[in-house]
């Protein structure tokens, strides 16, 4: 190769580093523009009234949710010991299982919530009837061979 050919090369190499690293730096500052918009974006939608009352609405609805999930093992306990002891109770449960919940802690739940309940419910009596039936069958059962 000639040394004139070997210029070339050296100069063509020499261009095309000074031009990445013109680019590296380009994207660089590109870069540093759109964190410091996304930053600034952040910073305003924090200061709207919007975020503050999506945040109120959120932390409201937490506090619901964590007062509700505490008292639910009472809530449930409280439910099938009336179904048990009271039939009309149990019929309205099967009928209208929301209103029949609400009414009897005088709140108004989210629906989820208490179709939730009212299926805990009836899975517990069921399995309380099943219970039941086998432990008659088994006493049915002893008293055959005494």
């Amino acid at each position: 190769m000639k040394d004139e050919t070997k210029g070339k090369i050296v100069d063509i190499f020499e261009t095309s580093k000074e031009k990445t690293s013109e680019l590296i730096d380009k994207g660089a500052e590109y870069f540093d523009d759109a964190k410091d918009k996304v930053q600034e974006y952040k910073e305003k939608v924090k200061e709207s009234d919007f975020y503050d009352k999506a945040e109120d609405k959120t932390k409201e609805f937490i506090n619901k949710s964590k007062d509700f999930t505490k008292d639910k093992k009472e809530k449930l306990e409280a439910i099938i010991k009336k179904a048990k002891e009271d039939e009309n109770f149990k019929e309205n449960l099967k009928k209208q299982p929301t209103k029949t919940i609400e009414d009897l802690f005088g709140v108004d739940l989210p629906d989820e919530e208490v179709k939730e309940l009212a299926l805990t419910v009836k899975s517990k009596i069921d399995l309380d009837k099943i219970e039941d039936f086998f432990d008659d069958t088994k006493n049915k059962i002893k008293n055959l061979f005494k």
